[in-house]
């Protein structure tokens, strides 16, 4: 299916896809499920720009590039995301299992406040994904090549069954030089894997502790040009394969208390 307008849509049903799916001929075409429920599958992506409706639920591979404005969306599949969160509307249900969400713009991006729980998380493409509320990852968070999340004021939190994956001159920002929270590395992951080209940033200002449990690439740590501040290993060591930046004089690397 090719839109080949930029009209409106109405969707009176549902949508399984199979093959291809173009829904609409630029970014200005709205989506309107108007039936109470409406399922949407398939094993091809359905891409829409902007999607309306009462209770959408998908379980197959939805992109939506521009608004979300429903009464609630669940995610049973693969759900990806370009969209910013002023231009989102609903409860969001996506923590079933599995299901995977994927923040993919092209710039930076805001994690909407609604969205608590998921299973999988990917961050893809230029720009930061920025986190607004804390959030529990069921299963895996994979940060892209090129990709960056922060998470200036808010916790990731992970469970056993997932583990973390930063690839190739991606980046996880912990914490911000204006915030003095103390952000820690995402709790609870059963492993980690990080690429010796990505880089862990922590950020806080002030105090901060720093992870012993991964094997990092690079390490960059901050403290907001703060009179000193205590940065604190939680174990006896740290692993790095590749650089460890300390970026104010005024930090002071604490291991073992020492």
């Amino acid at each position: 299916f090719q839109n080949k307008s930029s009209a409106d849509v109405t969707v009176e049903k549902g949508i399984t896809n199979n093959g291809s799916f173009i829904g609409c001929n630029g970014t200005a075409c709205d989506y309107h499920f108007i039936k109470d429920s409406a399922f949407i599958s398939g094993s091809d992506t359905v891409f829409i720009s902007r999607l309306h409706g009462k209770t959408i639920i998908n379980r197959g591979i939805l992109s939506i590039e521009k608004k979300i404005i429903v009464d609630s969306l669940i995610n049973e599949s693969v759900l990806v995301l370009q969209i910013d969160s002023q231009n989102i509307d609903g409860e969001f249900i996506f923590n079933s299992t599995p299901n995977t969400l994927v923040f993919n713009k092209n710039g930076d991006q805001n994690i909407p406040l609604t969205i608590t729980a998921v299973n999988n998380l990917i961050i893809k493409n230029s720009g930061n994904k920025i986190l607004t509320n804390n959030i529990l990852i069921n299963g895996d968070l994979t940060i892209g090549k090129f990709s960056s999340l922060k998470c200036d004021s808010f916790q990731l939190h992970g469970n056993q069954n997932g583990k973390i994956k930063i690839d190739s001159l991606g980046s996880l920002k912990i914490g911000h030089n204006l915030n003095d929270q103390d952000i820690v590395f995402p709790t609870l992951f059963k492993g980690t894997e990080l690429h010796d080209s990505s880089t862990v940033y922590y950020s806080a200002k002030g105090n901060q502790t720093i992870s012993s449990l991964p094997v990092y690439g690079n390490i960059t740590i901050d403290d907001g040009a703060v009179d000193s501040s205590f940065k604190t290993l939680s174990g006896d060591s740290l692993l790095i394969n590749g650089n460890l930046t300390l970026s104010e004089s005024s930090l002071i690397l604490v291991i073992n208390e020492n």
